[in-house]
């Protein structure tokens, strides 16, 4: 088993403002798994509307990505710590959303 869990910031930065970047990532349609790690904090702040939307078009543009292949997808916010151990209501929002993707 191997787990990327590390790719570059601006690959998906690069992918959320245009589908152009997709090819470079064109390995996720052969994942077992997805992982998505969010910073907590941003999606409990005054920003959390903006990381929403970011993360919602990431979901969009691996979809797109996987096609049919789509399978497992794990979103998680990160920094526990920092956010009490809280779930914020926008990371089921997005779990849902991935779900209308095709995701499990």
């Amino acid at each position: 088993r191997l787990l990327l869990s590390d790719l570059p910031g601006e690959w998906t930065s690069e992918l959320i403002i245009n589908a152009r970047h997709a090819e470079r990532l064109s390995f996720l349609a052969r994942a077992d798994a997805i992982l998505i790690l969010i910073d907590g904090p941003s999606l409990m702040g005054s920003t959390r509307h903006a990381t929403e939307e970011e993360h919602r078009m990431l979901i969009d543009r691996v979809a797109d990505i996987c096609g049919d292949q789509a399978g497992r997808m794990a979103i998680v916010a990160t920094k526990g710590d920092e956010i009490d151990l809280t779930q914020p209501t926008v990371l089921t929002k997005l779990v849902e959303h991935a779900r209308a993707k095709g995701f499990d």
